[in-house]
């Protein structure tokens, strides 16, 4: 960690340990837009496809072929005219491919999000989202436990006031709440907007990836809670994700000069002393609430469908993009059961009574088990990833860059 009297920083290392799953859209790739040959999927090309049909004369069959109805997928259409369709064929009117995690027919799935060169990576506004969730949860937990009168007239009252509008937004319940205990401070005669908000004094570089690996296309299966315990559903989902093992570099940096304004100009009514204002203390508070949240799923899934959270909570691991619902999301984990199905028969979809999230989302690993999604272990510089017999691997720093190192 390198420190100044104005930035602090630190770096760590970001590995997958589930399957994860970030995008930037909720449209899925459909048959026209994929090649599916042995074990890989294949991003087509609309360039590169145009000039193969092109070169092949085969422009009008392909339109005609399209404009007959439903097809399955382009390699259905290329075994009509193409003798050997291989991985030589397919790589020439592709850009990017996916190795297959699945068995399942499937016609369509979600991407993964991806740079502009076509990497896919993890933006840092998702990992600054997951900091400002621990925060907000981390300050209203303590309220609850500490003044309850507090948390009932600044927190669930002011939910049950939004509930009762005609119309809101998904959003709508926490945004307030968020607003008033992450952005209550006054900076430039401004308060209460973007520019007071208390995680401004947190920076989070563009994540980078340690090496490259070939993303998965995993099958993803929704899981329902119904008389005590968690049934599937009959139709899976079927995601592109960053596999289990892939590594990357994090930067984290504070603004000590923000934060000196922030500590200045805090309302009266912030509990400020529990406010992280360190590197090390924002990552204490991620741990704190997904500690939280692990002990909760652990609870959940007690008699399965997947045994991921048999083990206590590790340590220095947080849950990260698509598939974590609202438990990992928001403060749902504060709020009483009944106003937990309020909130979701209101906003979502009404399940009456039943447990408020009714369902989950798990990755299908292999036959008959099953993961959460997003799992993400950190490791800081000096501390052991792996090891094998007397050998381990370290992440360590050279020339300002982390590195895996033998030793």
């Amino acid at each position: 960690m390198v420190e100044n009297k104005i930035v602090e920083r630190k770096k760590i290392a970001l590995q997958i340990d589930t399957p994860l799953h970030i995008s930037n859209r909720n449209l899925f790739v459909g048959p026209f837009e994929y090649l599916k040959v042995e074990n890989h999927v294949y991003f087509l090309s609309e360039n590169k496809f145009s000039k193969f049909l092109a070169n092949k004369n085969l422009i009008n069959e392909f339109v005609s072929w399209a404009l007959q109805g439903e097809k399955p997928n382009i390699v259905e259409f290329l075994k009509k005219y193409i003798e050997n369709i291989d991985e030589n064929l397919v790589s020439n009117i592709s850009y990017s491919k996916i190795e297959l995690k699945t068995n399942r027919s499937f016609k369509q799935f979600k991407s993964q999000i991806r740079d502009a060169f076509g990497i896919p990576f993890i933006p840092a506004s998702s990992i600054k989202g997951v900091f400002r969730t621990a925060l907000l949860y981390r300050i209203l937990k303590q309220i609850k436990y500490e003044d309850s009168e507090v948390f009932e007239n600044k927190l669930l009252n002011k939910i049950y006031q939004v509930l009762r509008q005609n119309q809101i937004s998904k959003r709508e319940p926490f945004k307030k709440i968020i607003n008033f205990w992450l952005q209550n401070f006054r900076l430039n005669e401004q308060t209460n907007d973007p520019h007071t908000d208390y995680l401004r004094i947190l920076k989070i570089r563009d994540v980078k990836s340690l090496f490259q690996r070939t993303t998965g296309l995993f099958e993803v299966q929704i899981f329902s809670w119904h008389r005590g315990k968690f049934f599937p559903k009959e139709r899976p989902l079927f995601v592109e994700a960053l596999p289990k093992g892939y590594l990357y570099e994090l930067e984290l940096l504070l603004d000590r000069t923000l934060l000196s304004h922030f500590q200045k100009n805090v309302s009266p009514q912030i509990p400020f002393d529990i406010y992280p204002k360190t590197i090390e203390e924002f990552l204490i508070t991620l741990q704190e609430f997904f500690r939280d949240f692990w002990n909760y799923e652990r609870k959940v899934f007690s008699n399965g469908p997947t045994n991921y959270y048999a083990k206590p909570y590790p340590g220095k691991m947080f849950r990260l993009g698509w598939g974590g619902g609202l438990l990992s999301t928001t403060i749902f984990m504060l709020l009483p059961e009944e106003l937990r199905q309020k909130i979701r028969n209101r906003l979502r979809h009404d399940r009456g009574k039943i447990m408020a999230p009714k369902s989950r989302r798990l990755v299908k690993i292999q036959q008959n088990k099953f993961w959460p999604l997003g799992w993400v272990k950190w490791f800081e510089i000096g501390e052991t990833i792996a090891a094998k017999g007397q050998e381990k691997v370290i992440i360590a720093e050279e020339k300002d860059s982390l590195k895996l190192k033998v030793l």
